[in-house]
Formats: structure tokens, sequence, C-alpha cells
């Protein structure tokens, strides 16, 4: 398992939470979701593609600008 936290750009508010939030529904092998201004932190299997990810973040009008990852 590992832990990813990323950094976006262009959230101001609860709304753009939300917004961030949803372009999560409908991605299998996410856990532990955490979505706050700013940043959204996750866990995810050794095999997972990050690309739809953030590709549906960036679908909501927001950009991934550091991806950091945990093992563990």
């Amino acid at each position: 398992m590992k832990t990813v936290k990323l950094q976006i750009v262009g959230m101001s508010c609860q709304h753009c939470v939300a917004a961030v939030r949803r372009a999560f529904d409908g991605i299998d092998g996410i856990m532990d979701l955490i979505v706050d201004i700013g940043r959204a932190e996750f866990k995810i299997t050794e095999e997972f593609d990050l690309g739809p990810v953030i590709e549906a973040i960036e679908d909501q009008g927001y950009s991934v600008v550091n991806i950091e990852r945990n093992s563990g």
C-alpha cells in the first residue's frame, strides 16, 4: 500500500473541495481519501496508475503541481 499526496492549485473554497472529491468518484482502488483546500491524500495499491486521477482533477479545472508517494 502507498500513500499519495497531491498538491492541487486553484482550490479556494469548500465548493472546490467538493468538485475535487467528485473527481475521484468512479475511480476504483482509492482508499482513505482526504480532500482539503489545495491538497488530496489517499492510499493506493502498488500498481495503481495515477493518470486517470490527475486527468479527472484537471477536468474539474484544477492543476496537480506536486505528487508525493510514500510506502506504508
